[in-house]
């Protein structure tokens, strides 16, 4: 899995590979981006984030909603 940058990212799959490194049983099955600060939208330096709220979680307890720091893509892609 590479570093995500953008909410574009954020699908389930990419998701459960982000929480395997934690939970290495979790499958997340739905996935809905609830917010996002990003490089260049004014609120972030060289890191931004994710809200995300994850649904059908199988392997692991995890919360409904999960804040994801995400790369700048100049650096990543």
């Amino acid at each position: 899995m590479t570093i995500p940058t953008s909410s574009d990212e954020m699908t389930a799959e990419n998701v459960t590979a982000l929480v395997r490194s934690r939970y290495p049983d979790a499958v997340i099955g739905t996935v809905e981006v609830v917010g996002a600060h990003v490089f260049g939208s004014g609120d972030v330096s060289t890191a931004g984030r994710i809200e995300v709220r994850v649904g059908d979680v199988t392997g692991a307890e995890l919360p409904e909603l999960l804040v994801i720091k995400v790369a700048r893509d100049l650096y990543f892609r």
